[in-house]
Protein backbone atom coordinates (compact mmCIF):
# COMPACT_ATOMS: atom_id res chain seq x y z
CA UNK A 1 0.00 0.00 0.00
CA UNK A 2 2.83 2.50 1.16
CA UNK A 3 4.76 1.67 -2.32
CA UNK A 4 1.55 2.46 -4.21
CA UNK A 5 0.64 5.47 -2.37
CA UNK A 6 4.39 6.71 -3.47
CA UNK A 7 4.09 5.64 -6.86
CA UNK A 8 1.03 7.99 -6.97
CA UNK A 9 2.57 10.47 -5.47
CA UNK A 10 5.74 10.37 -7.76
CA UNK A 11 3.33 10.52 -10.69
CA UNK A 12 1.75 13.12 -9.28
CA UNK A 13 4.86 15.18 -8.91
CA UNK A 14 5.83 14.46 -12.35
CA UNK A 15 2.53 15.59 -14.07
CA UNK A 16 2.80 18.98 -11.80
CA UNK A 17 6.70 19.28 -13.22
CA UNK A 18 5.59 18.66 -16.07
CA UNK A 19 3.05 21.27 -16.49
CA UNK A 20 5.16 23.73 -14.95
CA UNK A 21 7.80 22.74 -17.86
CA UNK A 22 5.51 23.21 -20.61
CA UNK A 23 4.08 26.44 -19.41
CA UNK A 24 7.82 27.81 -18.92
CA UNK A 25 8.42 27.05 -22.33
CA UNK A 26 5.47 28.86 -23.61
CA UNK A 27 7.33 31.51 -21.96
CA UNK A 28 10.49 31.56 -23.32
CA UNK A 29 9.17 30.71 -26.69
CA UNK A 30 7.43 34.40 -26.69
CA UNK A 31 10.68 35.62 -25.94
CA UNK A 32 12.23 34.34 -28.71
CA UNK A 33 9.32 35.53 -30.98
CA UNK A 34 10.50 38.73 -29.77
CA UNK A 35 13.71 38.40 -30.65
CA UNK A 36 12.72 36.43 -33.84
CA UNK A 37 10.58 40.06 -34.98
CA UNK A 38 13.62 42.18 -33.63
CA UNK A 39 16.17 40.04 -35.91
CA UNK A 40 13.61 40.03 -38.78
CA UNK A 41 13.49 43.76 -38.71
CA UNK A 42 17.44 43.81 -38.80
CA UNK A 43 17.14 41.53 -42.12
CA UNK A 44 19.76 39.62 -39.70
CA UNK A 45 19.09 36.30 -41.83
CA UNK A 46 22.03 34.05 -39.74
CA UNK A 47 20.40 35.27 -36.20
CA UNK A 48 16.46 34.40 -37.78
CA UNK A 49 17.49 30.84 -38.67
CA UNK A 50 18.46 30.02 -35.46
CA UNK A 51 16.10 31.75 -33.52
CA UNK A 52 13.56 29.96 -35.56
CA UNK A 53 15.19 26.52 -34.66
CA UNK A 54 15.05 27.46 -30.91
CA UNK A 55 11.36 28.38 -31.36
CA UNK A 56 10.87 24.96 -33.03
CA UNK A 57 12.84 23.19 -30.29
CA UNK A 58 10.46 24.83 -27.36
CA UNK A 59 7.75 22.23 -28.99
CA UNK A 60 10.18 19.13 -27.82
CA UNK A 61 8.92 17.54 -31.23
CA UNK A 62 11.51 15.30 -32.95
CA UNK A 63 13.49 16.30 -35.93
CA UNK A 64 11.90 15.51 -38.87
CA UNK A 65 11.84 12.12 -39.80
CA UNK A 66 11.15 10.50 -43.60
CA UNK A 67 9.25 13.54 -44.64
CA UNK A 68 7.58 14.49 -41.67
CA UNK A 69 5.62 11.94 -41.51
CA UNK A 70 6.72 9.41 -38.85
CA UNK A 71 3.86 8.79 -36.13
CA UNK A 72 5.73 8.65 -32.84
CA UNK A 73 3.94 7.23 -29.72
CA UNK A 74 1.96 9.51 -27.42
CA UNK A 75 4.77 9.32 -25.22
CA UNK A 76 7.08 10.86 -27.32
CA UNK A 77 4.87 13.93 -28.16
CA UNK A 78 3.46 14.26 -24.91
CA UNK A 79 4.86 17.75 -24.33
CA UNK A 80 3.52 19.07 -27.30
CA UNK A 81 0.41 17.47 -26.27
CA UNK A 82 0.18 19.76 -23.31
CA UNK A 83 1.14 22.57 -24.57
CA UNK A 84 -2.44 22.39 -26.79
CA UNK A 85 -4.35 22.19 -24.33
CA UNK A 86 -4.30 24.96 -22.07
CA UNK A 87 -5.41 28.29 -23.56
CA UNK A 88 -1.78 30.35 -24.03
CA UNK A 89 -0.11 27.16 -25.93
CA UNK A 90 -3.07 26.76 -28.09
CA UNK A 91 -2.28 30.74 -29.29
CA UNK A 92 1.41 29.90 -28.86
CA UNK A 93 1.15 27.24 -31.31
CA UNK A 94 -1.13 29.02 -33.46
CA UNK A 95 1.27 31.95 -33.97
CA UNK A 96 4.23 29.80 -33.94
CA UNK A 97 2.86 28.18 -37.63
CA UNK A 98 2.39 31.28 -39.22
CA UNK A 99 6.17 32.06 -38.89
CA UNK A 100 7.82 28.72 -38.86
CA UNK A 101 10.01 27.38 -42.10
CA UNK A 102 7.29 24.82 -43.91
CA UNK A 103 9.14 21.74 -42.91
CA UNK A 104 8.93 22.85 -39.63
CA UNK A 105 5.05 23.96 -39.74
CA UNK A 106 4.57 20.44 -41.41
CA UNK A 107 6.00 18.80 -38.88
CA UNK A 108 4.14 20.65 -36.09
CA UNK A 109 0.91 19.04 -38.06
CA UNK A 110 1.79 15.97 -38.18
CA UNK A 111 1.85 15.77 -34.17
CA UNK A 112 -1.43 17.40 -34.35
CA UNK A 113 -2.94 14.53 -36.55
CA UNK A 114 -0.66 12.06 -34.73
CA UNK A 115 -3.05 13.06 -31.64
CA UNK A 116 -6.08 14.72 -33.56
CA UNK A 117 -8.52 12.17 -31.42
CA UNK A 118 -6.79 13.10 -28.04
CA UNK A 119 -6.79 16.82 -28.86
CA UNK A 120 -10.30 16.95 -30.33
CA UNK A 121 -11.35 15.06 -26.51
CA UNK A 122 -9.45 17.43 -24.65
CA UNK A 123 -9.73 20.57 -26.14
CA UNK A 124 -13.32 22.41 -24.85
CA UNK A 125 -15.42 23.43 -27.57
CA UNK A 126 -16.04 27.34 -28.01
CA UNK A 127 -19.05 28.40 -26.48
CA UNK A 128 -21.76 29.77 -29.45
CA UNK A 129 -20.58 33.19 -30.47
CA UNK A 130 -16.94 32.91 -29.19
CA UNK A 131 -15.91 32.56 -32.27
CA UNK A 132 -13.40 29.68 -33.87
CA UNK A 133 -11.05 27.84 -31.56
CA UNK A 134 -7.76 29.53 -32.83
CA UNK A 135 -5.58 26.35 -32.80
CA UNK A 136 -7.99 24.66 -35.17
CA UNK A 137 -7.98 27.80 -37.42
CA UNK A 138 -4.49 27.73 -38.00
CA UNK A 139 -4.21 24.37 -38.47
CA UNK A 140 -6.51 24.80 -41.17
CA UNK A 141 -5.22 28.01 -42.81
CA UNK A 142 -1.57 25.92 -42.78
CA UNK A 143 -2.93 22.64 -44.25
CA UNK A 144 -4.34 24.90 -47.33
CA UNK A 145 -1.36 26.78 -47.62
CA UNK A 146 0.79 26.18 -51.20
CA UNK A 147 3.90 26.50 -48.92
CA UNK A 148 3.22 23.14 -47.55
CA UNK A 149 3.11 20.86 -50.64
CA UNK A 150 0.42 17.94 -51.31
CA UNK A 151 2.95 15.49 -50.94
CA UNK A 152 3.61 16.67 -47.45
CA UNK A 153 -0.20 16.00 -46.85
CA UNK A 154 0.58 12.78 -47.81
CA UNK A 155 2.75 12.12 -45.21
CA UNK A 156 0.41 13.69 -42.55
CA UNK A 157 -2.25 11.46 -43.68
CA UNK A 158 -0.17 8.84 -42.88
CA UNK A 159 0.66 9.59 -39.91
CA UNK A 160 -3.09 10.46 -39.10
CA UNK A 161 -3.52 6.58 -40.85
CA UNK A 162 -1.06 4.92 -38.55
CA UNK A 163 -2.51 5.79 -34.92
CA UNK A 164 -5.87 6.28 -35.77
CA UNK A 165 -7.21 3.12 -38.56
CA UNK A 166 -6.71 0.68 -36.09
CA UNK A 167 -8.92 2.11 -33.59
CA UNK A 168 -12.14 2.29 -34.35
CA UNK A 169 -13.69 5.03 -31.70
CA UNK A 170 -10.35 7.70 -31.99
CA UNK A 171 -11.78 7.54 -35.84
CA UNK A 172 -15.48 8.04 -34.35
CA UNK A 173 -14.55 11.25 -32.33
CA UNK A 174 -12.37 12.63 -35.11
CA UNK A 175 -15.13 12.41 -37.74
CA UNK A 176 -18.08 13.04 -35.43
CA UNK A 177 -16.43 16.45 -34.56
CA UNK A 178 -17.26 19.20 -37.28
CA UNK A 179 -13.55 20.35 -37.42
CA UNK A 180 -12.09 16.80 -37.26
CA UNK A 181 -13.65 16.23 -40.32
CA UNK A 182 -12.72 19.13 -42.02
CA UNK A 183 -9.16 18.58 -41.30
CA UNK A 184 -9.46 15.25 -42.90
CA UNK A 185 -11.40 16.86 -45.93
CA UNK A 186 -9.21 19.57 -46.70
CA UNK A 187 -6.24 17.57 -46.77
CA UNK A 188 -7.78 14.56 -48.67
CA UNK A 189 -8.55 17.62 -51.01
CA UNK A 190 -4.97 18.98 -51.41
CA UNK A 191 -3.69 15.36 -52.48
CA UNK A 192 -6.55 15.31 -54.78
CA UNK A 193 -6.18 18.71 -56.20
CA UNK A 194 -2.42 16.92 -56.56
CA UNK A 195 -3.27 14.27 -58.81
CA UNK A 196 -5.36 16.41 -60.68
CA UNK A 197 -2.92 18.63 -61.53
CA UNK A 198 -0.83 15.72 -63.16
CA UNK A 199 1.53 15.20 -60.62
CA UNK A 200 1.22 12.02 -58.99
CA UNK A 201 2.44 11.50 -55.77
CA UNK A 202 5.41 9.15 -55.26
CA UNK A 203 4.13 8.16 -51.29
CA UNK A 204 2.46 4.73 -51.09
CA UNK A 205 -1.14 5.09 -50.29
CA UNK A 206 -1.90 1.70 -48.81
CA UNK A 207 -2.02 3.89 -45.28
CA UNK A 208 -4.98 5.62 -47.07
CA UNK A 209 -6.91 2.83 -48.34
CA UNK A 210 -6.61 0.93 -44.85
CA UNK A 211 -7.92 4.73 -43.36
CA UNK A 212 -10.49 4.56 -46.14
CA UNK A 213 -11.63 0.75 -45.00
CA UNK A 214 -11.50 1.32 -41.27
CA UNK A 215 -14.23 4.45 -41.79
CA UNK A 216 -16.18 2.52 -44.11
CA UNK A 217 -16.56 -0.10 -41.31
CA UNK A 218 -17.77 3.40 -38.90
CA UNK A 219 -19.60 4.92 -41.22
CA UNK A 220 -23.12 4.22 -39.37
CA UNK A 221 -21.66 5.29 -35.92
CA UNK A 222 -20.33 8.75 -37.42
CA UNK A 223 -23.47 9.43 -38.91
CA UNK A 224 -25.13 8.69 -35.46
CA UNK A 225 -22.79 11.27 -33.53
CA UNK A 226 -21.68 13.34 -35.86
CA UNK A 227 -22.06 17.23 -35.45
CA UNK A 228 -21.99 18.10 -38.83
CA UNK A 229 -23.54 15.75 -41.93
CA UNK A 230 -22.73 17.73 -44.61
CA UNK A 231 -18.79 17.26 -43.28
CA UNK A 232 -18.92 13.39 -43.42
CA UNK A 233 -20.56 13.65 -46.76
CA UNK A 234 -17.80 15.69 -47.94
CA UNK A 235 -14.87 12.87 -46.45
CA UNK A 236 -16.78 10.12 -48.11
CA UNK A 237 -16.66 11.86 -50.93
CA UNK A 238 -13.06 12.53 -50.99
CA UNK A 239 -12.43 9.01 -49.91
CA UNK A 240 -14.54 8.07 -52.90
CA UNK A 241 -12.29 9.90 -55.50
CA UNK A 242 -9.08 8.64 -53.77
CA UNK A 243 -10.14 5.25 -53.62
CA UNK A 244 -10.65 2.27 -56.29
CA UNK A 245 -11.63 -1.20 -56.83
CA UNK A 246 -13.22 -3.24 -54.04
CA UNK A 247 -12.63 -0.49 -50.94
CA UNK A 248 -14.31 1.74 -53.27
CA UNK A 249 -17.06 -0.50 -54.50
CA UNK A 250 -17.53 -1.54 -50.61
CA UNK A 251 -17.80 2.79 -49.65
CA UNK A 252 -20.57 2.78 -51.96
CA UNK A 253 -22.43 -0.06 -50.96
CA UNK A 254 -22.41 1.21 -47.06
CA UNK A 255 -23.33 5.13 -47.94
CA UNK A 256 -25.96 3.46 -50.31
CA UNK A 257 -27.60 1.25 -47.32
CA UNK A 258 -27.60 4.18 -44.57
CA UNK A 259 -29.09 5.92 -47.00
CA UNK A 260 -31.61 3.10 -47.77
CA UNK A 261 -32.32 2.36 -43.62
CA UNK A 262 -32.39 6.32 -43.02
CA UNK A 263 -29.07 5.66 -40.82
CA UNK A 264 -27.57 8.78 -43.32
CA UNK A 265 -29.44 11.76 -44.11
CA UNK A 266 -29.19 12.46 -47.72
CA UNK A 267 -26.11 14.28 -49.35
CA UNK A 268 -26.53 18.39 -49.13
CA UNK A 269 -27.76 19.59 -52.02
CA UNK A 270 -30.13 16.23 -53.35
Amino acid sequence: MHKVMEDDGKSRLMRDDERVAVRAAVEDGYDLLSRLQDATRKKAAEDTSELLNRVFDTLHLSSEVDGGESAESFESTRFFVRMCVFDKGKRYIARLLSVLRPVQAARVITAVFENLSMLLYAIAPRAAGDGPDELWEAVLRAVRSPLIPAERCMGILNAFCRTHATDGGSLVIVLSSAIGARLLYVTMQRIFSAQGDGAPLTRDCSQLHALCVAITARLGDVFEATESSKSIWEVAAMLDALSEGQIQADLRSTLKNLLDSGRAPPPPGT
